[in-house]
């Protein structure tokens, strides 16, 4: 796994994000200054090894735009989505439990 220790953000979802209600976290990563691969390139590895590491620890989960759709099902993940509209690559996380566990494994101040 890509070292991002240090780059994660854990923000409180509010109503300008999509997910609010829902979820109560979100996760975005920020690009080491000097990085030779590009800003936009980082934050996507970034994105997509958070997305692996989710799904190892919860299970399955999907998209936000079909995160609606998957609610009619009982065997959809409420621990957790992502979101990757209009290139805003953001981990959304139910609660203080997966918020608490993402800090910790992730050495988030």
């Amino acid at each position: 796994m890509r070292d991002i220790e240090g780059r994660l953000k854990i923000n409180r979802l509010d109503g300008r994000y999509n997910g609010h209600g829902l979820f109560r976290y979100f996760v975005t990563t920020d690009s080491k200054p000097g990085m030779t691969f590009g800003y936009r390139g980082y934050i996507k590895m970034d994105h997509l090894t958070l997305r692996e590491w989710c799904w190892h620890q919860w299970g399955p989960s999907c998209e936000w735009d079909m995160y609606h759709v998957m609610q009619a099902h009982e065997s959809h993940n409420t621990d957790w989505c992502w979101d990757a509209d209009d290139h805003k690559l953001r981990i959304l996380l139910a609660d203080d439990e997966q918020a608490g566990l993402m800090s910790l494994a992730f050495n988030v101040a």
